[in-house]
């Protein structure tokens, strides 16, 4: 076994006797992360008041729509995310699912790389493209079976519909000031 993991690194140019640098690629992450986090806007700016949504103009939406997309570029990710939590709390097997296929790939092809070989009933040996196929129809079963992909697409759905909606209806700053300017 350590002499297949051996295999996995010799052409990458790590080693398993030198130890890494976890905490380089780990702080840029972390730094990474919270930068972005800093430009998020206040949640109470995101909301805002019922006077901060009205339906706009045929020829105010684009501008309004490109200009709350900017504005409130991480507020989206977030509710992202928060929608994907959400997910995972009413869909269990949408987690579960792509842990249990990714687990099988690499079983079969990092652990027993060799070729698949049955002996009873009939002796049977699978290729390695035969041993694929097989993978990638349990895959898609596994799928199928633990609804994931209508999970994601209502993920998508449901994401593109709030982001839709919130960057349409919500007034920008500029908008406001402009009514004012003009009243």
């Amino acid at each position: 076994m350590s002499q297949q993991v051996e295999d996995l690194f010799k052409n990458t140019g790590a080693s398993l006797d030198t130890p890494h640098d976890d905490t380089a690629w780990s702080t840029r992450l972390r730094n990474f992360g919270s930068s972005k986090l800093s430009e998020r806007r206040a949640w109470t700016e995101f909301v805002g008041g019922k006077e901060r949504y009205k339906p706009p103009t045929p020829k105010d939406a684009l501008p309004r729509i490109q200009a709350n997309l900017s504005h409130f570029a991480i507020n989206y990710v977030c509710m992202f995310f928060i929608l994907c939590i959400y997910c995972f709390i009413t869909s269990p097997l949408s987690l579960l699912s792509p842990v249990v296929i990714i687990g099988l790939w690499v079983y079969f092809l990092y652990v027993v790389p060799q070729p698949v070989t049955f002996t009873r009933p009939i002796p049977i040996v699978f290729t390695d493209t035969q041993r694929n196929a097989i993978l990638s129809v349990i895959s898609l079963l596994i799928f199928y079976f633990s609804s994931v992909g209508a999970v994601v697409f209502w993920l998508i759905g449901a994401t593109l519909t709030v982001v839709a909606v919130h960057s349409v209806m919500y007034v920008p700053a500029h908008e406001i000031e402009r009514e004012t300017m003009f009243q």
